[in-house]
C-alpha cells in the first residue's frame, strides 16, 4: 500500500535528518508525517490536527508559487501565521508536482541533508505515481460499478453490489444511504472548473471517513454519494457526512457566484437498495431547487408534506387534477405575479403582515390583491378545504415547472 510505504519513507528520513517530517498533497492535506524530532512550530501541529495545512497558510504559500517548484526551496518564516523556516522539496514525476515534503530546517541544513531530501523525493514519486496509476484503475471499475449500482435493473445492481463488495472497493454496512451534490438552479450542468474543484472535495471528504465506506461518481449536472452505514447509530452518521459535504462544497462555484446543495437519500439495510436512497436524493435535490426556502443541505427524511408533492410532480398529473380556482387564475391577468403573491400567502398560514413583509408591499395592498384573486378563482380563501386544495396545486405547479425546465 502506498501509505505504508510513503510512512516508512517518512519515518527513514526523519530518523536520518533528527527531524520531523511531513508530506503532503498540492492541496496542503496531509499523506504522511513523522514522530516530532527538533523542531516543532503551531503550523505543523495544526497540520497533523486537521489533515490539513489552515487556509491562510495555503493562500500565503500560494503567493509564492510553491506549486511552480522543480528543486527544493527555503519558504520563509511566518510568525503570523505559526510557522518557522522551512525546506520545501516537490515530489515529481514525469515533469508535474504529486506533492511535496516539508521539514522545518532550525539550524541551516548541510548539503549532504538536501540531497538525501531530494533522493527521497525521488522515491516518493515513484511510490506516488505507481498508486495514482492503481488508483485510476480502481477509480475506474468504481465509476462503472457506482453507475450499475442505481441504474434501473435489478440484475445489473445485484452483479455492482456483489462486485463491489467482493473486490473490497465498498465495506459491507447495517445500511447505505446516497447524497447528491448539485447546483441551486435547475437543470444546471457543472462547467469543467467546478466539476474538477467537486471531484477534489469529494476526494477530502472520502479521506476523512474510510475510502472503502465512501464511494462517489460525478456526472454532468451532479455528483452521487454512496456511503456505506456501519455504526448502530446510522442517522447521526450520516447527518455528520451530510455536514462534511456541505462543508467542502462551501466555497465552489463562488467565482460564477452558483449556488451548491447537498441532499440525502433514506437509509437502506440492502446495498441494491441504494438505488432507491439515489433516487430520493435526487428527488430531494429538484424539491430543493425549486424552493430555495428550504436549505442548502437537505435530507429527504426532512421533507415532509414535500415528499408526496415530489412524488406527484414527478407522475402524469392531468391539468383537471388540480383545483378549478388554480386553473382559472392561471388564465387571468398576471397570473405569474399573483401565484406567487398566493403562494407567499399560504405558506405564512394567512398572515397578511408576514406576506406584505416578503413581497415588499403595503399590508392593505395584500389584502386588496387577495380579494381580486379570489374573485379570479371563484373560490374563498377562508373555505380550509379549498385552501388546502390551492395550496397543494400552487406548490405542484411549481415543481411540475422545474422538472419540466430541468428535462427541456
Amino acid at each position: 500500500m502506498a501509505a505504508d510505504e510513503l510512512q516508512q519513507l517518512v519515518d527513514r528520513l526523519a530518523k536520518e535528518l533528527g527531524r520531523g517530517v511531513i508530506i503532503e498533497d498540492r492541496g496542503q492535506r496531509l499523506i504522511a508525517y513523522s514522530a516530532h524530532l527538533g523542531e516543532a512550530d503551531d503550523l505543523r501541529m495544526a497540520a497533523i490536527m486537521h489533515r490539513r495545512s489552515p487556509k491562510p497558510v495555503r493562500d500565503w504559500l500560494r503567493t509564492l508559487k510553491i506549486d511552480d517548484l522543480t528543486s527544493w526551496a527555503r519558504i520563509p518564516a511566518n510568525p503570523a501565521l505559526g510557522m518557522e523556516q522551512r525546506i520545501c522539496v516537490p515530489i515529481r514525476f514525469n515533469d508535474e508536482t504529486l506533492a511535496m515534503i516539508w521539514v522545518i530546517e532550525g539550524d541551516a541544513m548541510t548539503a549532504y541533508e538536501l540531497d538525501v531530501l531530494s533522493r527521497e523525493a525521488g522515491n516518493a514519486a515513484a511510490v506516488l505515481y505507481r498508486n495514482s496509476l492503481l488508483l485510476q484503475l480502481e477509480g475506474g471499475l468504481e465509476r462503472e460499478k457506482l453507475r450499475d449500482l442505481v441504474s434501473d435493473s435489478v440484475s445489473l445492481r445485484q452483479e455492482a453490489s456483489a462486485h463491489l463488495i467482493e473486490a473490497d472497493l465498498l465495506r459491507v454496512g447495517r445500511s447505505v444511504c446516497v447524497f447528491v451534490c448539485s447546483l441551486g438552479a435547475e437543470g444546471a450542468i457543472f462547467s469543467e472548473q467546478l466539476r474538477i474543484q467537486m471531484e477534489g472535495a469529494l476526494h477530502a471528504v472520502r479521506a476523512s471517513i474510510d475510502r472503502r465506506e465512501f464511494l462517489f461518481l460525478v456526472r454532468p449536472d451532479h455528483a452521487l454519494c454512496v456511503l456505506s452505514v456501519r455504526e448502530n447509530r446510522a442517522a447521526d452518521f450520516v447527518s455528520t457526512v451530510l455536514e462534511r459535504l456541505v462543508e467542502g462544497m462551501r466555497g465552489l462555484g463562488a467565482e460564477s457566484d452558483e449556488r451548491l446543495v447537498v441532499t440525502a437519500g433514506g437509509a437502506y439495510t440492502d446495498l441494491t437498495d441504494a438505488a432507491l436512497s439515489y433516487r430520493e436524493a435526487l428527488s430531494t435535490a429538484r424539491i430543493v431547487q425549486a424552493f430555495p426556502s428550504l436549505g442548502d443541505a437537505v435530507h429527504w427524511d426532512q421533507l415532509g408534506a414535500y415528499r408526496l408533492l415530489g412524488h406527484l410532480a414527478e407522475d402524469d398529473l392531468a391539468p383537471e387534477l388540480l383545483h378549478p380556482g388554480v386553473l382559472r387564475l392561471l388564465t387571468s391577468k398576471s397570473a405569474d405575479e399573483r401565484l406567487k403573491l398566493l403562494e407567499v400567502y399560504l405558506d405564512a398560514n394567512g398572515d397578511a403582515t408576514v406576506t406584505a413583509d416578503v413581497m415588499g408591499v403595503h399590508r392593505t395592498s395584500v389584502y386588496y390583491r387577495l380579494a381580486r384573486i379570489e374573485e379570479a378563482m371563484g373560490v374563498s380563501l377562508q373555505n380550509g378545504v379549498d385552501r388546502l386544495g390551492i395550496h397543494l396545486s400552487v406548490k405542484l405547479l411549481r415543481l411540475r415547472k422545474a422538472n419540466t425546465q430541468q428535462h427541456s
